[in-house]
């Protein structure tokens, strides 16, 4: 089963970094991961093992609501 962790893992399948847009943009379904790779919003390191991402981070449903956290920013 895929996990995540914050920081340095011993022996990582799948390295990346990305700002809290583009994971958003992500999970509503306005992009996918490849694609969010090849125009640079996210930097990855082993990408043969991008379908992990997927796994990891599904895009929202569609019907689903988001619950915000209490006091997040509403944007």
């Amino acid at each position: 089963m895929p996990s995540v962790d914050e920081g340095a893992a011993e022996n990582p399948d799948i390295v990346m970094t990305q700002n809290p847009d583009t994971f958003m943009q992500i999970f509503l379904g306005m992009t996918d991961s490849m694609t969010a790779i090849q125009e640079g919003d996210i930097q990855a390191q082993g990408t043969e093992n991008m379908m992990t991402y997927d796994a990891i981070f599904p895009p929202l449903a569609s019907g689903k609501e988001i619950l915000m956290m209490e006091g997040a920013p509403l944007d």
